[in-house]
């Protein structure tokens, strides 16, 4: 991309370190330079000086990566209470170490739940500009996608009471849930869900473009007893979970 074509409302690529980049201000340096201003996908603002070598480097993403779901559960519980909790206040940011627990993802269990049908929730922030040189808002938003792809829904996010999940299950999970966790339409639905949930709430002054800074599959104790020992009875004998096409 040229360094003429940066314009603010874009979300790049090879801006911001190891993520997306909001474009909040571009000015031009010169022939050849240009000062960004931009907000990552965890709400942190950052300017970069951008020359004619970096052109190569910055794009418009064709899709966002998908995420691994490997983090550590209690730490992207903690992460993403914390993420929450930060609401619209501006003066507080997200430490680097709770953004890239988030972006990876992980795998929760929820002891509360029955049945087998998983739950896939996502973390996602916009911002709006402040009044005048004020600094912007953020808002923090949970997405629950349940049963996977069919219905979006903004609950109250159940990160206090979700656990981590040992490694043997993780595995066991991984491999029963891989058509889920590479479903990129999934990602493409909620964000449009959610932009029209800010536009429909405060459409001025008009919100940025949201962004999913991290996602977790929640399950059910049912769910991994059908998927250790898929021939016992009560769970074993329902319908497993269903994957949405990707």
């Amino acid at each position: 991309m040229h360094l003429e074509d940066i314009a603010p409302g874009q979300v790049l690529e090879g801006i911001a370190p190891g993520g997306l980049a909001w474009v909040i201000a571009a000015h031009p340096l010169g022939a050849d330079a240009c000062a960004v201003l931009y907000r990552n996908a965890c709400g942190l603002l950052g300017e970069r000086l951008l020359r004619r070598q970096h052109e190569r480097l910055v794009r418009v993403p064709a899709r966002q990566r998908p995420w691994a779901f490997d983090a550590d559960g209690q730490a992207f519980r903690q992460a993403a209470i914390e993420c929450l909790q930060v609401g619209p206040d501006a003066g507080r940011n997200l430490p680097d170490a709770a953004c890239r627990v988030l972006q990876r993802g992980a795998l929760l269990l929820d002891p509360s739940r029955n049945g087998l049908s998983p739950e896939l929730l996502l973390l996602a922030v916009s911002s709006r500009p402040g009044p005048g040189e004020g600094p912007a808002s953020r808002r923090f938003a949970c997405l629950a996608v349940h049963p996977p792809g069919e219905d979006i829904s903004m609950p109250d996010p159940p990160f206090h009471r979700v656990q981590s999940i040992n490694a043997a299950d993780r595995s066991v999970l991984h491999e029963a849930l891989a058509p889920l966790l590479a479903n990129r339409r999934i990602r493409d639905r909620a964000l449009a869900f959610l932009a029209h949930q800010l536009d429909a709430a405060a459409p001025h002054p008009v919100w940025t473009p949201p962004v999913i800074v991290g996602a977790a599959v929640v399950v059910s104790p049912d769910l991994i007893r059908w998927l250790r020992q898929p021939g016992d009875a009560g769970p074993a004998r329902r319908t497993p979970p269903r994957q949405a096409e990707g």
